[in-house]
């Protein structure tokens, strides 16, 4: 699977301090036009590599070509494996993460794992997850740094959100591969949602076609403070990769991504490190996690799809989130009216029923008008080209409202599994025969 990591090597000079107090502006000419962009007050001491275009890793075999994204605990690049000639997707995690035996590393080993099952079971299905082709540790001026080398992969779901005007197909056959994660899978991801479904990269045919599919050459804003850059610190700043040229091809899987927080399908866990607007009912009134805080993320991927937005707020304070949960999916379990009663006094002035302010309107009724929605566009569009099953797509839209009031129950026990979700969904996908028509034609 992995050749041995590079050997550890000493450092030529002490790991720089804290780097605290360094701002944007100032430091990197137009920074507007890389944004978003991961904290720079995280290139520090055990912090983020400050990652080159054009740096190799691993003894010369991989050259950073491009940045395909960053997350809480890494940045993730476009790289050329100049031994077997290929792109590949290169995630360097902060120093503050990376053990001393990579190993060790979770997701390292869930990887492995899921390869092993896969390899056990039915290799010639999808992936349900990234292929992990080598790994190891990387030595820079903020410390020793896992990194992880995998399969190139497409652009995720949000990322699709925010290019595209037109919201992803809600019948997109893709998405249905929820089925990989039946009650029997040996992993449970725990971080099902928009930025972690990414789709396959089957349009580049050649190199300069992918460094057009992900929307051009790479953006930088490089360093320009009077004073000179700090070791810790990049020498530019990288715009991360569009994907303004992508497009699904009719063949394509998906895949699940970030295994670093996954755990075994009989276990549970009493933390985990969630995105704010996707926090689990578990969060606050259980205090541990099951394979269920899966089929919970699962509804809210599926709510964001259909309604082009997430389901609840982002906000910090849990009173507000938990508030913003109520207004969606109905009244607390009463069950948990202590425990809520005692979370809203932990936020002095906290009033759960604000005058003026909406409430509780159940999915039910929201459904029926977004769906006319969608489906007054597309009959405005003059551009797309309807068949003749059209009317079948339309109604088989209807079936995503039981799937996501199964998923999205408060208390776990009440969730559907995946496997009800998908029998929920009595709808036949009539493109996959047009495109394979199409082909062999």
């Amino acid at each position: 699977m992995s050749e041995d990591p590079e050997p550890l090597k000493p450092l030529r000079a002490p790991l720089p301090d804290n780097t605290g107090g360094y701002g944007w502006d100032d430091r990197y000419e137009e920074i507007v036009k890389i944004f978003p962009h991961e904290p720079l007050e995280k290139y520090l001491r055990n912090g983020f590599h400050p990652v080159t275009l054009g740096e190799r890793f691993s003894d010369g075999r991989y050259t950073v070509r491009h940045k395909l994204g960053f997350g809480g605990n890494a940045t993730v690049w476009l790289a050329r494996d100049d031994r077997e000639n290929q792109w590949v997707a290169l995630k360097i995690k902060q120093a503050k993460v990376s053990l001393d035996d990579i190993e060790q590393d979770p997701e390292v080993k869930a990887l492995k794992l899921l390869e092993h099952k896969y390899t056990i079971h039915d290799p010639t299905k999808p992936r349900c997850f990234s292929r992990l082709i080598h790994y190891f540790q990387h030595i820079g001026p903020n410390g020793t740094h896992t990194c992880l080398v995998t399969e190139l992969l497409g652009p995720s779901i949000a990322q699709m959100i925010r290019v595209f005007d037109a919201m992803i197909p809600w019948d997109d056959p893709n998405y249905q591969e929820v089925e990989t994660f039946r009650p029997d899978t040996i992993l449970r991801s725990s971080h099902i949602s928009p930025s972690n479904v990414s789709f396959t990269c089957q349009t580049a045919i050649d190199d300069e076609d992918l460094i057009e599919v992900l929307g051009g050459e790479p953006t930088v804003a490089e360093y320009s403070a009077s004073e000179p850059r700090a070791e810790c610190l990049p020498k530019h700043l990288v715009r991360a990769a569009t994907w303004s040229g992508w497009f699904d091809c009719p063949e394509e899987s998906i895949r699940l991504i970030d295994w670093g927080e996954s755990f075994s399908s009989n276990d549970k866990v009493s933390a985990l490190s969630q995105p704010l607007n996707l926090r689990s009912p578990e969060t606050f009134f259980i205090g541990s996690f099951d394979h269920r805080h899966d089929l919970w993320r699962a509804g809210c991927v599926i709510y964001q799809l259909f309604y082009r937005q997430a389901p609840f707020g982002s906000t910090s304070h849990k009173q507000d989130y938990i508030n913003s949960m109520t207004l969606v999916i109905g009244p607390l379990p009463s069950a948990w009216n202590d425990q809520w009663i005692k979370i809203i006094q932990e936020k002095p002035g906290f009033d759960p029923e604000p005058r003026g302010e909406p409430r509780f309107q159940p999915l039910r009724k929201t459904f029926e008008q977004r769906r006319h929605f969608i489906i007054t566009l597309a009959e405005k569009d003059e551009d797309f080209e309807k068949p003749d099953f059209i009317e079948d797509d339309y109604q088989g839209l209807s079936y995503l409202l039981s799937v996501m009031e199964g998923l999205m129950q408060y208390e776990p026990q009440k969730r559907i599994t995946s496997g009800e979700a998908l029998a929920r969904m009595h709808w036949v996908d009539q493109w996959v025969y047009i495109e394979s028509e199409n082909e062999e034609e």
